[in-house]
């Protein structure tokens, strides 16, 4: 019975996290399509945009936080070993992309008669 109950929370959290991440992502989507466009003029569109900036920016952070819990307090629970892979995966994506981007701009730069960065 207690295990069930535990198990239950577990999920819970992991549910969470998993919200968080969705969110960080069409955040960043929705960045990306430019949908976030706050005229500099208007104070209380600068305001909000900052306080939903920082709230998305700390998605990632609290969602790696609630895995991390649920693996240790919770060490049995499926869900959490799934979403704590997909944590993983995702982390080593964003790396391999930054190394990419890195590598892009380098040949970019030093390609100086087609540099797209020239233009």
């Amino acid at each position: 019975m207690n295990e069930k109950k535990d198990n239950k929370k577990a999920n819970i959290l992991c549910w969470i996290a998993l919200i968080n991440i969705v969110v960080f992502c069409l955040a960043i989507i929705a960045s990306i399509a430019g949908w976030f466009t706050i005229m500099a003029d208007d104070t209380i569109l600068l305001v909000v945009g900052s306080i939903l900036s920082i709230i998305v920016g700390l998605s990632p952070g609290v969602s790696v936080a609630l895995v991390i819990y649920v693996r240790i307090k919770y060490p049995k629970n499926l869900f959490g070993k799934i979403l704590m892979w997909i944590l993983i995966l995702m982390a080593v994506s964003v790396v391999l992309m930054i190394v990419l981007s890195i590598l892009a701009c380098v040949k970019c730069v030093n390609d100086i008669n087609n540099c797209c960065l020239c233009l």
